[in-house]
């Protein structure tokens, strides 16, 4: 993530521009800003920044949910010898 200062360098933002941010959530939590600079900006432009706000979390959201579904694939096969181990630990207290 950017910090404060790289948005005060000359080459990113004139002493006319005034950014404009628009807060990514996901449920109730911010997860980034999207900042859009120019002088003014209609009403018409800030609905579609907060659109593409809205479809940036979701690309954020799938992506969280594409990563965990990964870490659960590898780690089922691992599950899968645990639970193995417990039933024929199980088995050789019966015998």
């Amino acid at each position: 993530m950017r910090s404060r200062q790289n948005f005060t360098d000359p080459e990113i933002l004139d002493d006319k521009s005034t950014p404009t941010g628009i807060c990514i959530r996901i449920g109730q939590e911010r997860k980034a800003v999207l900042l859009a600079f120019g002088l003014v900006f209609t009403g018409e432009e800030i609905r579609l920044l907060q659109a593409l706000a809205n479809q940036a979390a979701i690309a954020i959201k799938r992506t969280t949910l594409i990563e965990k579904s990964h870490e659960l694939q590898d780690a089922l096969p691992i599950l899968k010898l645990m639970e193995r181990d417990k039933v024929s630990d199980a088995l050789e207290e019966i015998d």
